[in-house]
C-alpha cells in the first residue's frame, strides 16, 4: 500500500498467515481491517498465526477464525457416501485480500489480490502465483465478501 492512498477497508482471507511486516502495515489501519483466517492454522500449525491475530484484534481489527464446511455433507450434496465422522470439517483454504480505497480521493475503486500464497515468511520458499485484479465491480465484491462470512 503506498504511502499517501487513503484506503477505505481491507478484507484479508488467510488460511496461514505470520508475515510480521504484513500484520504491522493492517494493524495501522486498525478497524478498517477485516480477517477471516483458518481455525487449525491459528490453534498452533503456524507458529506465530495466533499472535498476529491477537496483534490485528488489539489493534482494533476485526479478526474471525473460521472452518470450512461439514466434508460428510459435501460429499452427500455430490450423491457420494463417505464414512468420515460427522464432526470433520474442510478449512478456510482462502489465500486472498480485497482493498477498497476512499472514493473521495485521487486513487478510486478496489484491488483484489487472488492467489496461491499464504502470507507466511516460509511460503517466501515456494514458487507461487497470484493474480492481481484492478478493475472490479459491485457483483465481485458483495459475492467475495459474502464467501467469508458463510465459514464463520
Amino acid at each position: 500500500m503506498a504511502e499517501g492512498e487513503e484506503i477505505a477497508s481491507v478484507d484479508v482471507v488467510a488460511y496461514s498467515f505470520d508475515v510480521r511486516r504484513i500484520t504491522d502495515a493492517l494493524a495501522g489501519l486498525g478497524s478498517k481491517v477485516r480477517v477471516l483466517m483458518d481455525q487449525s492454522m491459528c490453534m498452533g500449525r503456524t507458529k506465530n498465526q495466533r499472535q498476529m491475530a491477537q496483534q490485528l484484534a488489539a489493534n482494533g481489527c476485526s479478526v474471525r477464525v473460521g472452518r470450512g464446511r461439514g466434508i460428510r455433507a459435501a460429499y452427500a450434496a455430490r450423491d457420494r457416501e463417505v464414512t468420515v465422522g460427522e464432526g470433520l470439517r474442510g478449512i478456510i483454504h482462502g489465500k486472498s485480500i480485497l482493498v477498497r480505497y476512499d472514493q473521495t480521493r485521487v486513487q478510486k475503486g478496489a484491488l483484489c489480490v487472488i492467489g496461491s500464497t499464504n502470507w507466511t515468511d516460509s511460503s517466501t520458499s515456494n514458487l507461487e502465483f497470484s493474480a492481481v485484479i484492478r478493475e472490479l465491480d459491485e457483483t465481485f465484491e458483495r459475492e467475495w465478501t459474502e464467501i467469508g462470512r458463510a465459514h464463520v
